[in-house]
């Protein structure tokens, strides 16, 4: 078997004199290589200076029946781009010659300069072969990634979409894609994928390279019928190399495919494939960290609703109809329980393949409280109590005439939920998100200020109406916010329950006594409201001493401040269900 041709090997320059960048150049790319392969660059920096270095490169694709046949250097080595200028046309019909190429050969990158202005975008051919979507990244940046949307896999393609040259580059260009999915498209083409560059870099003057020279002050190699060319002088105290050249740095060559079949699974002695989960009868059971879901919920490409059924919250990713996880159901505060024949239900493999990361052995789940409340529940619970919230305010409303609806007051519908779950209200998705044990400061306070954010729901003018009607001074009340006229209306409502007053006695002339003070029942309320403020300062220490108010143990963030959220909800929780329990005593009798 004929070995693949040896670049570095073959090249005049000794490596160790190599610049790194040059060498890259040089070097093929492995079919097992994860990194994005660069398919065309303008490269220019210091270009006059003693730091000048210089490349232009693009890709062509080269068919060739050898899979390591050697390209001979190509024209547009000189140029960096496929056309250059515009051809001249002076009869009708006439550019039906025109057809751009790099030397005959089609190429990964359309690309197109005159000197002064330089476009750049993915071939047509690329993109509807590979069945790639572009979207556009503007301002200053002025790109275009390419994503596949079937799977998805995003960033598959992407670079800069032009630049102006006035002595000087306006920005680099650099054309980046993925290897799987460039090596996909030269296997469909039965094709290399070739470099054609030009490079250029002042080097020290020594000796390895003055030997290359043989005693003269300007030397240029170019192998017969090779595939380089290399100049070399002498140039401001120093040796100004360049370089043409075509390089075979991408073989037709599948990167090695990414198989959900023969993974091991813990717990199950044998390997797993499609057809043994599709043939399973009994209910194997895996269990997953919920840490699995981080990647879907923090994409809006995928559904991550979770859906309530049968007592149970099923949590089960999903991508625009294509494809989705099924029968994903939580159990305790951070486990994921799913049977292995949905787990291998057709999906991409490489989704099943990330289950596989977060599953868990027996042993490790044997650590965990199956009966523990996860963030799901909390959240529900909270929008239990928000539900409760809406109708007894429209109640306490009646009361003193104001017609108001639990939706206008609260923003969410109890018919809504009752028929469609979470699907009308993103904001509890998001709350409910994944809340490991081990968050992190920043996160735990962005999480107080999303529970913030829901606890101020209700509409600030509405509270003032019926403290007003409650007999409180009209210009006092006006200065309130939110919280406080919440915890004023405790106050009165309370009040009158501890007199067992009528419903009808809310409404008074008589300004309520103690309608102003402070309610233990609203701290929790009122410490989110400062883990807010301290999420916008980003003060550590005013966080620790929130916490401690709470009544949390500090030393217990050394693990994370995943418990300091579940106290936080809880907190919250319970102050909202304080109020409903008030108003509910007062409107019973």
């Amino acid at each position: 078997m004929k070995k693949p041709f040896e670049y570095l090997s073959d090249f005049p320059i000794p490596d160790a004199f190599l610049p790194n960048r040059l060498r890259t150049l040089l070097e093929p790319i492995s079919p097992t290589s994860r990194q994005v392969v660069e398919v065309t660059s303008r490269f220019e920096v210091d270009i006059h200076g003693p730091d000048r270095e210089c490349v232009h490169m693009l890709m062509a694709v080269v068919v060739a029946n050898d899979d390591h046949e050697m390209t001979p250097l190509l024209d547009e080595a000189g140029y960096g781009v496929v056309a250059f200028s515009v051809p001249f046309f002076d009869k009708k019909g006439s550019s039906r010659i025109f057809s751009p190429s790099v030397s005959g050969h089609e190429y990964i990158v359309a690309s197109w300069g005159n000197g002064s202005f330089y476009t750049y975008n993915l071939a047509e051919k690329v993109w509807m072969a590979l069945g790639l979507s572009p979207r556009c990244v503007g301002n200053e940046s002025q790109r275009v990634v390419y994503d596949d949307l079937s799977l998805p896999e995003f960033s598959v393609a992407e670079g800069e979409i032009s630049n102006e040259f006035y002595w000087r580059a306006s920005r680099n260009i650099s054309w980046k894609m993925s290897n799987e999915y460039l090596r996909k498209y030269l296997w469909m083409r039965g094709a290399h994928g070739v470099r054609v560059f030009y490079y250029q870099k002042l080097l020290p003057d020594v000796s390895e390279l003055r030997d290359l020279m043989q005693g003269k002050s300007h030397t240029a190699i170019k192998p017969k019928g090779g595939w380089y060319e290399l100049d070399i002088r002498e140039h401001q105290n120093g040796l100004l190399i360049q370089v043409w050249a075509t390089v075979n740095a991408v073989s037709p060559e599948l990167s090695p495919e990414q198989s959900a079949d023969g993974v091991i699974w813990p717990d199950i002695a044998d390997p797993m494939t499609h057809a043994r989960a599709d043939a399973l009868v009994e209910r194997n059971v895996v269990f997953l960290n919920d840490k699995f879901l981080q990647r879907y919920e923090q994409s809006d490409f995928y559904d991550t609703t979770p859906v309530n059924g049968h007592d149970r919250w099923w949590c089960s990713p999903s991508y625009r109809g294509q494809w989705g996880f099924s029968d994903c159901v939580r159990v305790g505060r951070n486990l994921i329980r799913v049977p292995m024949r949905d787990l291998y239900k057709p999906k991409p493999d490489r989704e099943i393949l990330h289950a596989h990361g977060f599953a868990m052995a027996a042993a490790d789940v044997a650590h965990f409280d199956l009966l523990e409340e996860h963030i799901v529940s909390k959240v529900q619970r909270l929008l239990d109590q928000l539900l409760d919230l809406g109708d007894n305010l429209c109640a306490i409303a009646a009361i003193v005439g104001i017609q108001k609806t639990a939706t206008d007051l609260v923003g969410f519908s109890r018919a809504e939920v009752r028929a469609n779950g979470w699907l009308a209200y993103p904001q509890l998705s998001r709350l409910a998100q994944v809340a490991p044990l081990d968050m992190s400061q920043q996160a735990f306070l962005a999480r107080c200020k999303s529970l913030h954010e829901i606890s101020q729901c209700v509409p600030d003018g509405f509270l003032k109406s019926l403290l007003e009607k409650a007999g409180c001074a009209r210009a006092t009340v006006k200065q309130l916010g939110g919280l406080k006229l919440l915890e004023s209306l405790l106050n009165i409502v309370e009040r009158l329950n501890a007199n067992e007053e009528l419903r009808d006695a809310f409404q008074s002339e008589v300004e309520p006594e103690g309608w102003r003070s402070r309610n233990a029942a609203m701290a929790p309320l009122f410490l989110n409201n400062d883990l807010r403020i301290a999420d916008a300062h980003e003060t550590i220490g005013e966080t620790l001493q929130t916490l401690r108010k709470l009544g949390f143990d500090t030393a217990n963030l050394n693990d994370g401040y995943g418990r300091a959220l579940d106290s936080v909800t809880d907190g919250i929780i319970d102050g909202f269900s304080r109020i409903n329990h008030a108003i509910v005593d007062l409107l019973s009798r």
